[in-house]
């Protein structure tokens, strides 16, 4: 039964099982971002003093072509480097994700960002903040392939090699203490059939196979493998049946120190918990049953219904939580439910 100050899940939520991708992308960006010093935005100079002549790790999304993003080139003349396509569509092949080579040029993508300041002083293309670069990447067979990105963007693409190489370590250290660990599964939580392709899971083709999790209920881990930027993992469910989960890319923004035991078991795990909440047994209900209630804490919220897309001030310190365009959740200074809006579906 369902009090008059609660709501169930109903059809609405649905839409919330593609926002962890979503929210993983945001943070790929927010945390490459942050790797600027505080007070400061990254420059040319300061994106070259990091990765020109620098040995780097190349990945990220496949499609019919190649390698998103990664489009070969060859040298023109010194420093200059062209498609080897006039139609700008020879993408790298697929085959080249994990590969190391190194960065053999970084410039300005639009020279015409150049000119004078107000004191009539020559902009180096060095001063440049946040530039929209070119970045090209030699191979040890020769090839050579140029990519364009932002200093909050560039993460997406490639890592460098010693950071890629500790990032490999610390998760083959972490997937053995996996095997056999308790996990929970939350709202924001995907899990697919067991049969669902690499594809699938990581969003690059859209899948019906996505399940609804059993939001606190304890699933055991069977199996943890390292895939392409990510771990897969096949859980068992309560009901005895097996399901897939997928870490997201750990490649994005490795740490420059290596991770500790447990940071990287939760890094792995980030779309479950690795121990149940600490929640009021009310919350843990409404959670389980995928409802909300007033006075429910934010946390109990997003792990009955997930992230939302957008936050908004509502005044005296509260926020409004935009999950829908047709739901819409308040919460007070305190980060509790005050109210919520559930807009006429039709």
């Amino acid at each position: 039964m369902v009090e008059q100050n609660e709501i169930k899940q109903r059809g609405w939520p649905g839409t919330m099982r593609i926002l962890p991708l979503f929210i993983s992308a945001l943070a790929i960006v927010h945390s490459a971002a942050q790797s600027a010093p505080a007070g400061r935005s990254e420059t040319l100079g300061s994106i070259k003093h990091t990765y020109l002549d620098q040995r780097v790790v190349v990945y990220g999304s496949a499609g019919l072509g190649g390698l998103l993003g990664w489009q070969r080139v060859k040298r023109v003349v010194e420093g200059y480097y062209a498609p080897t396509s006039p139609s700008g569509s020879d993408y790298l092949p697929e085959s080249y994700v994990g590969k190391s080579g190194k960065v053999v040029l970084i410039r300005l993508a639009d020279v015409g960002v150049l000119g004078t300041n107000a004191m009539g002083e020559t902009i180096s293309p060095d001063e440049i903040a946040n530039p929209y670069f070119k970045l090209v990447v030699e191979f040890d067979d020769g090839v050579l392939a140029q990519t364009t990105a932002y200093p909050n963007t560039l993460s997406g693409s490639l890592v460098l090699a010693e950071q890629y190489q500790r990032l490999q370590q610390d998760i083959s250290k972490a997937l053995p203490q996996l095997i056999g660990k308790t996990v929970y599964a939350v709202g924001y939580s995907q899990l697919y059939q067991p049969n669902s392709t690499f594809q699938e899971i990581t969003g690059l083709e859209i899948s019906t196979k996505l399940l609804d999790p059993p939001r606190l209920q304890p699933i055991q881990v069977l199996d943890a493998k390292y895939v392409r930027d990510g771990v897969v993992l096949k859980l068992k469910l309560p009901d005895g049946s097996a399901a897939l989960s997928y870490s997201g890319n750990l490649l994005a923004h490795p740490s420059t120190a290596p991770a500790s035991e447990d940071e990287m078991l939760k890094t792995i795990c980030r779309y479950l918990v690795l121990e149940m909440p600490r929640l009021t047994e009310k919350e843990i209900d409404a959670v389980r049953r995928g409802a909300i209630f007033k006075g429910m804490s934010k946390d109990a919220l997003y792990d009955a219904l997930g992230f939302p897309k957008t936050e908004n001030d509502w005044g005296s310190g509260g926020k409004q939580l935009v999950f829908t365009s047709k739901f819409l959740v308040y919460l007070g200074s305190d980060d509790k439910i005050v109210d919520w809006q559930e807009l006429d579906r039709n």
